[in-house]
């Protein structure tokens, strides 16, 4: 029944994010991810910011759901969460646009599974081993996408993963991320 529930919810989710009549608002990128982590539960030696989070005009509930879900896939996806170490980092591509990674010293994803991992209701755990709906990737990718960004992975099997996307600086530029897409 919880499983029924979880999935009905990871679609509803899912069919929101094109939805969202959300407005901009300034948006402390480094307070975000300390809230995910005291959310989540996890001190600042596990979750650490490479460097200092900038400060976006932006719609801070889908940036929310997507660093949340990246964030948390590293620590709930790890071999050994209670051990799990991951870094958040963000550079300046352009005047209008910010890459933002996720990485993890987790198991890794085989690249044969890098674009399978962003459908809706794939997941690589097994059903017993891990609660997952398989919705989380595929909601970071149409969010990131409906910003006019790209989501991406690089994975080294034992090594850990790196998630990364870009995202506009100011939601204004994102038409202009979407139409040079």
């Amino acid at each position: 029944m919880e499983r029924a529930r979880a999935l009905i919810n990871g679609v509803l989710n899912y069919s929101r994010v094109d939805g969202q009549n959300e407005s901009a608002k300034s948006v402390d990128v480094g307070a975000l991810v300390r809230q995910i982590a005291e959310t989540l539960g996890v001190d600042d030696e596990r979750l650490q910011v490479d460097n200092e989070l900038p400060v976006l005009d932006t719609y801070a509930m889908q940036l929310d759901q997507v660093l949340t879900n990246l964030v948390g896939n590293a620590f709930k996806y790890h071999h050994d969460p209670a051990r799990a170490n991951v870094r958040v980092a963000a550079i300046k591509v352009d005047a209008n646009t910010l890459r933002v990674s996720v990485t993890d010293d987790g198991p890794g994803v085989e690249p044969c599974f890098h674009e399978r991992i962003f459908r809706v209701f794939e997941t690589l755990a097994i059903r017993e081993d891990i609660d997952s709906t398989g919705v989380g990737l595929s909601i970071v990718k149409k969010t990131v996408e409906g910003m006019g960004g790209a989501v991406s992975i690089d994975s080294v099997p034992v090594r850990g993963t790196t998630f990364a996307f870009t995202w506009p600086r100011e939601v204004e530029a994102a038409g202009a991320l979407r139409q040079a897409a």
